[in-house]
């Protein structure tokens, strides 16, 4: 019997059993790689290195669909002819240029339009393309175009070519289908894992926009709960917490502090006499005269309807009694239009100093020299009004 078919057959069988191995061995790998940080090109770039390691192809390149378009997406230049012949004719750098063929046009377009490989044994790049011959096109050769499909989607074509004639057997085709398999769910995962991340961009964009709403949101709040509104100035609220820790600080250290009351003098005329439009003026205009008069470190609050209050630290009797003054004359000074007459004011100033031989906390001081200061305030009131009173 002779052996020599036996032999034959068992080396096709082994050479198949071995191309088969460089086919899983390309699928695995393929199917391996990391899709979460890379491009689409980069993707594509790195599967196609992975198909030439294990596939004995020339070239290889792949085209993405845009629309009714096929676009160079990845791959090496057709144009690296392996014949001396061919290496005159000059080369096409697909990297180089904006690549772009029809679908429908070239086989290429044919096989995207038709969803099925398209072989030519003895074709050309122009052929592939779809384009006229030029000396970089006409390269002959092998051509196989293989859809990259995933369910009812096209994703693109991967394009191989090898200058030899008819060199591409089935098992390059099933080898070159089960890549473009993967690589069609490769794309159709990173299509998924991009939207997610576009997602979680814009969710993190809004609770971002949302978080800086709600901090606003807060800070207004706060604001104007600390805040007298019609005067700008700071409330009860923000007074009595800040002033407390002004005389913790005063007590401790031994520092002087004193504390005005001010009450405007018949307040209550202007507003049933010229309206509460005008009260409200007049209280804007006085708290700007405070404002003027104090410092950066005194803490001023308006904390009832014409009733205002500044702690003065590091401020002794004769200091406090002299701002209150000057604080007074200028109320004094005030003078509002109205009609036939201009509406004036007066202010009536208890001035109360902190007292260290005084037993007590913080608060218990602060709510002495809160006494002491509408005493003195009440004094003044009972004397005649537009004055000022040291407690």
């Amino acid at each position: 019997m002779n052996p020599a078919p036996f032999l034959k057959a068992a080396n096709d069988m082994g050479g198949r059993f071995l191309g088969l191995l460089d086919t899983l061995s390309a699928v695995a790998a393929v199917s391996a790689m990391d899709i979460r940080q890379k491009d689409v090109p980069s993707l594509l770039g790195e599967a196609l290195d992975i198909l030439m390691q294990h596939q004995d192809l020339a070239h290889s390149s792949i085209f993405l669909v845009e629309a009714d378009t096929l676009v160079f997406a990845a791959g090496a230049d057709f144009a690296r002819p392996r014949t001396p012949a061919a290496e005159q004719s000059g080369e096409l750098r697909l990297a180089e240029h904006d690549v772009r063929v029809c679908v429908g046009k070239g086989l290429l377009g044919i096989a995207a339009s038709t969803r099925e490989p398209q072989y030519e044994p003895a074709g050309s790049i122009a052929r592939m393309l779809g384009t006229r011959e030029s000396p970089a096109t006409a390269i002959q050769g092998s051509v196989l175009c293989m859809p990259i499909i995933t369910g009812d989607t096209v994703f693109g074509v991967t394009a191989v070519f090898h200058p030899e004639k008819d060199r591409f057997q089935h098992g390059h085709h099933h080898a070159l289908a089960l890549f473009c398999g993967v690589v069609g769910h490769m794309l159709a995962s990173h299509q998924v894992v991009k939207r997610m991340e576009q997602a979680v961009e814009h969710r993190t964009r809004q609770l971002a926009r949302a978080l800086e709403e709600a901090e606003e949101l807060r800070r207004r709040y706060q604001e104007l709960s600390t805040v007298d509104e019609l005067t700008g100035l700071h409330n009860r609220r923000f007074f009595f917490p800040e002033a407390e820790a002004a005389v913790a600080r005063a007590v401790r250290h031994r520092q002087v502090l004193c504390l005005l009351v001010l009450d405007l003098d018949h307040f209550k005329r202007i507003n049933d006499s010229f309206g509460h439009a005008a009260g409200d003026e007049v209280l804007r205009d006085v708290a700007g005269v405070l404002r003027q008069h104090t410092r950066e470190g005194d803490i001023l609050a308006r904390t009832g309807g014409e009733e205002f209050v500044v702690a003065l630290p590091h401020t002794s009797d004769s200091g406090a009694r002299s701002l209150a003054e000057r604080v007074r004359i200028h109320i004094q000074d005030l003078a509002w239009p109205h009609v036939s007459q201009n509406i004036r004011v007066s202010a009536s100033i208890g001035v109360a100093c902190l007292d260290h031989a005084a037993e007590g906390n913080a608060r218990q001081h602060l709510e002495r020299l809160m006494r002491h200061g509408d005493q003195a305030m009440y004094c003044c009131k009972r004397d005649g009004r537009n004055r000022v009173a040291v407690y």
